[in-house]
């Protein structure tokens, strides 16, 4: 048995290692997270104890905020044609590589400041 609810009526939640937002679909037959890709369709497992409610009102979380420097920094990669690393995918790196975006960001002088101007303008909330 396989469902889906209509976009409005969707369960949110929050994966409390990584951050990832999903939310609860029937797989299997078996709850499970659908994680809000576009695009894609990736599907975990749902635990109680991996997955917490999202809540609406809460302010963006530094995990956000994060996914948002990393995406700017990928179009600033490339625009000065650092092509390996205009490529990388938030998903395609590991947990330590994302806590370390979070908390330090890029090396590099042109883009830790766009990184900590984004970090700052957000808000580093949590």
């Amino acid at each position: 048995m396989e469902w889906d609810p209509l976009p409005d009526q969707r369960e949110m939640f929050r994966d409390r290692m990584t951050g990832d937002i999903g939310w609860k679909v029937i797989r299997k037959g078996e709850d499970s997270i659908r994680l809000a890709l576009p695009g894609a369709e990736v599907i975990r497992p749902y635990s109680p104890s991996e997955w917490e409610p999202k809540d609406p009102k809460r302010r963006v979380s530094r995990f956000d905020v994060a996914i948002v420097a990393f995406k700017a920094d990928l179009e600033l990669c490339r625009v000065l044609g650092i092509r390996v690393t205009a490529k990388k995918n938030w998903l395609d790196l590991t947990e330590m590589e994302r806590q370390e975006w979070m908390y330090r960001g890029p090396k590099e002088a042109e883009r830790s400041r766009l990184y900590n101007a984004i970090m700052a303008a957000i808000g580093r909330s949590e």
